[in-house]
């Protein structure tokens, strides 16, 4: 088996090293080649902002081989999004817990680049790897007090697919990795528009973090199949934020499924009920509505289909505490 031992955790050394194990030099914003004789596969870095860097690459490897992040200096100045996807079942030995078998095809780690376990890569499974450098010193300044946690401890989640869903949040990993892609092949003035995006999918990954995090434990995993039907559902209720609030009945017949299943996917996907996600929904509809000062409360009321103003009224401040006067 091959072993690759990476010791650098400055983004650029860093890069520099691998790709020194790969017998290349680095080529910053270009995509490199990797020889023929370690196998397949393609790697690029790329400093994105002063703040943050990232490296990818994508893999097929002619022997298996193992990749050592060990005793590297100075790692607490950066803090790492890493993520490794495979494209059939592998196993990855984790350092710290030993050797866990993994079937999932998306593996996410947060901390820093010295906390991320050791992982074998078996000959001929085609995988991608993504690091993501952040300063440190930035996400201190960025970043509120509880949201900095996140980084204080190694953070492993494992799916099947892309997505991480926490409460009534949810994320697509790749929607990350497309804004860079993007960021990196577009001109100097649509950049500034994709780092303003790529600064909140990173916010808004950290954040779905910090509730995984607290609901550990509390969390089943969910098969490929179960995921796709909670992302029909939930575009279901959205298609029904102005319509008559469906019911569980409704749905259940709708997808074919059972309602206590319409429930516990839901739970288990959200940490939140069905219906306390669709007026999460429909309050967050009405707050766009009574603040874009195109309606009046009335007309809020009538097209997210309450019987009455009266009734919508006391929905609404139910909910957030506040009139919906108060937001006209």
């Amino acid at each position: 088996m091959k072993e690759y031992v990476v010791k650098k955790c400055e983004p650029s050394g860093f890069a520099q090293e691998l790709l020194q194990l790969f017998e290349l030099e680095l080529k910053k914003k270009q995509e490199i080649s990797i020889p023929v004789k370690f196998g397949t596969g393609k790697v690029f870095f790329s400093e994105v902002e002063r703040t943050i860097s990232h490296f990818t690459v994508s893999f097929n490897f002619r022997e298996t081989s193992k990749f050592v992040f060990s005793e590297m200096k100075e790692c607490q100045k950066y803090k790492v999004l890493f993520f490794l996807r495979y494209e059939k079942k592998s196993q990855m030995p984790l350092s710290m817990a030993g050797q866990l078998k993994i079937s999932e095809r998306v593996i996410c780690v947060t901390g820093s680049l010295d906390d991320i376990p050791d992982f074998v890569i078996k000959e001929g499974r085609k995988c991608r790897l993504d690091i993501i450098f952040l300063q440190s010193n930035w996400l201190k300044e960025v970043l509120p007090p509880e949201l900095k946690e996140v980084f204080d401890k190694v953070l492993v989640h494992k799916n099947s697919i892309s997505w991480l869903r926490a409460s009534t949040k949810a994320i697509n990993v790749d929607d990350i990795l497309s804004v860079l892609k993007s960021f990196h092949t577009s001109s100097p003035f649509k950049r500034l528009s994709l780092l303003g995006e790529l600064y909140q999918l990173i916010g808004e990954y950290i954040n779905i973090l910090h509730d995984l995090d607290r609901r550990k434990g509390k969390v089943k995993n969910i098969n490929n199949h179960d995921m796709n039907t909670i992302n029909k559902i939930e575009q279901y209720l959205k298609d029904h934020v102005r319509k008559v609030s469906p019911s569980l009945d409704d749905i259940a017949k709708e997808f074919g499924i059972s309602r206590t299943k319409v429930c516990n996917l839901f739970k288990y996907a959200y940490g939140t009920g069905i219906n306390s996600y669709y007026n999460v929904l429909k309050l967050e509809e009405a707050k766009k509505m009574l603040t874009s000062n195109a309606y009046s409360i009335n007309e809020v009321s009538d097209k997210l289909a309450f019987t009455n103003q009266s009734y919508f009224s006391r929905w609404f401040k139910k909910h957030t505490g506040i009139n919906p006067s108060s937001l006209v």
